[in-house]
């Protein structure tokens, strides 16, 4: 086979291959589309308006919830009653349900089976829009985006009328304090993707950003979903403690699997394998000497030592 025909013989395998990978990305493209054009029975369906501006009691009534219909339950038969600015820890080891069961107050996910009640009323019969505006959530997952300090705490353009609240956000997670940078400020910008002089914050740094995204938000029930996770136990605890004096007019309910601020919450859930296995105040779950009570000992005693 002379040099010629090898070359044209490349050429068409190479043209074949093409043809298989564009059959494969057109099922992809398909799956896509259907998935596109399917209509969503929950993202801004509309229902019941929300007036009052105080928080309401939640309550949780069996609730199970299952990825499919046949697998196996993340979350089975889970009762809990939060009343209006009561202080709520749930805690657990990682995979234990808790921020699935999040995700379900928000209504991100519906209930396989049992339901979510606020102020006496099904979730489902209010609009989605109204009934999600209650809350103000900093995940564990949050991101910071290639903008100004500013527009990161408002997750919007920074017009003159919210640079007050921007400034008094930033001013609450004592992020002024950075040693580093003495012009940080809310017109600072952010990561190095549009600017190679913009600033890359620490972990805990944007941790505190997150936080602040919640300060400007109004908001009747505050959800902290492990946000705090790269900051050390002390950092965690005086943050956790700032964040409950500026929520003492609203209901919060903190999710995390370290214990150094559970005695702030009125109310302790252990979660374990997707059910709630021990509840009660943090004086009251240290007396029953159960599953709680080891995990803070352990955790109490891993903190004592690493500080040495």
């Amino acid at each position: 086979m002379n040099e010629a025909n090898v070359h044209t013989y490349s050429e068409l395998d190479s043209l074949a291959y093409q043809f298989i990978d564009m059959q494969k990305i057109g099922l992809f493209t398909e799956k896509f589309r259907n998935f596109m054009e399917m209509p969503s029975l929950v993202e801004h369906a509309k229902g019941v308006k929300i007036n009052d501006t105080e928080p309401k009691c939640l309550q949780i009534k069996n609730v199970s919830f299952q990825y499919e219909e046949d697998g196996k339950k993340v979350l089975s038969d889970i009762n809990m009653t939060i009343q209006p600015k009561e202080k709520i820890a749930i805690v657990g080891f990682n995979g234990a349900g808790k921020t699935t069961f999040t995700k379900l107050l928000l209504r991100l996910y519906e209930p396989s089976n049992g339901e979510i009640l606020y102020d006496g009323r099904n979730i489902q019969e209010y609009g989605t829009d109204e009934y999600r505006n209650q809350f103000g959530v900093v995940f564990q997952d949050f991101q910071i985006y290639a903008g100004t300090v500013g527009q990161n705490i408002l997750m919007d353009y920074l017009t003159e009328d919210m640079r007050e609240k921007a400034e008094e956000a930033l001013n609450k997670m004592d992020l002024r304090s950075r040693s580093d940078d003495k012009e940080f400020n809310i017109d600072t910008i952010l990561t190095r993707e549009f600017d190679e002089k913009g600033t890359i914050l620490s972990g805990g740094e944007n941790q505190k950003l997150a936080f602040a995204r919640l300060m400007v938000k109004n908001y009747n029930i505050a959800i902290l979903d492990e946000p705090s996770s790269a900051l050390d136990p002390i950092a965690e605890y005086e943050l956790n403690q700032n964040i409950m004096e500026l929520a003492e007019g609203s209901t919060v309910i903190f999710i995390s699997h370290r214990l150094s601020s559970t005695h702030m919450a009125d109310k302790v859930y252990l979660f374990e394998n997707g059910s709630i296995i021990e509840q009660g105040s943090h004086e009251e779950l240290m007396q029953l000497g159960g599953k709680y009570a080891e995990m803070f000992n352990k955790q109490a005693y891993y903190y004592h030592n690493s500080a040495y």
